[in-house]
């Protein structure tokens, strides 16, 4: 049995517990969020919450913790798992800079654990088939590949997973 924690437990957090209420090998053991009204709905679920991550992390034996906070965090958050001895999965982006996405890889390293960054669409049919003619070779070489989502999102630049710092 894996015993699993949540630091944030926001939608995707909720999306993700879903998931893994489907694998007999996964307990959710606790979340921390600064927010009051998701502590309750972890009460509400039966899992042990926290206002302090730290102190979760800390008072928690957990093999793997998912991080759904907001991008400013994450560095601090997954490296005090890490060195806990904790796996982790992290929501996108990673971190908010590239030295610590590789600080966070040479770690994970070091201390032989999983670290592992959520991209959900890489598995979705269309992208699945793009990259099998890729690697046929039956589209040539890719020169540059852009995404982009068809709903207008006005001001993400002001939501909470926007923040730098």
């Amino acid at each position: 049995m894996y015993r699993l924690g949540f630091i944030g437990f926001g939608n995707i957090a909720q999306s993700h517990l879903r998931a893994l209420q489907a694998v007999p090998e996964a307990v959710v053991i606790a979340v921390a969020d600064t927010s009051q009204k998701q502590l309750e709905a972890a009460d509400a679920q039966g899992l042990k919450s926290y206002i302090d991550w730290e102190a979760m992390l800390q008072n928690e034996t957990l093999d793997g913790i998912l991080i759904c906070s907001p991008p400013v965090a994450h560095f601090a958050q997954a490296s005090s798992a890490m060195r806990r001895g904790m796996h982790v999965f992290l929501e996108k982006p990673m971190t908010v800079s590239v030295e610590e996405a590789k600080q966070l890889v040479g770690l994970a390293d070091q201390l032989d654990r999983h670290l592992v960054v959520g991209f959900a669409h890489r598995f979705h049919v269309p992208l699945r088939w793009a990259r099998e003619q890729i690697a046929q070779g039956a589209i040539g070489r890719i020169m540059m590949f852009r995404n982009r989502f068809s709903s207008l999102f006005i001001g993400v630049d002001q939501r909470w997973f926007s923040r730098q710092r």
